[in-house]
């Protein structure tokens, strides 16, 4: 079901009227407070707003947290997809303005 289960069972809802995170490992000026984040209160999967770069990082090894590679970077999931000026006629001559597919 999920991943992780929670210790408590809240049942309320919340109006939050701080302008600061719930959580305060969910934000951090640069990647070397990100690296610094200890171990001890990561948990795989946990995701971090860089305030420097504007990108999101999630913790995708915990045993190199402290590096480049423990994270993935928002930006790495941005796919781009060369093609020629031909193919590119044809894809856009085959979708609508929303640009979903006619056939």
């Amino acid at each position: 079901m999920f991943k992780y289960i929670g210790d408590s069972i809240i049942n309320a809802s919340f109006t939050v009227q701080v302008p600061k995170p719930l959580d305060s490992r969910t934000v951090v000026n640069n990647i070397a407070e990100l690296y610094s984040i200890p171990s001890t209160y990561a948990y795989l999967g946990m995701t971090v707003a860089n305030i420097d770069n504007g990108n999101i990082y999630m913790l995708v090894d915990k045993s190199k947290i402290n590096e480049k590679a423990g994270w993935r970077a928002s930006y790495e999931s941005i796919q781009i997809i060369a093609c020629t000026e031909a193919d590119y006629k044809t894809w856009l001559s085959n979708t609508d303005e929303n640009f979903n597919p006619i056939d």
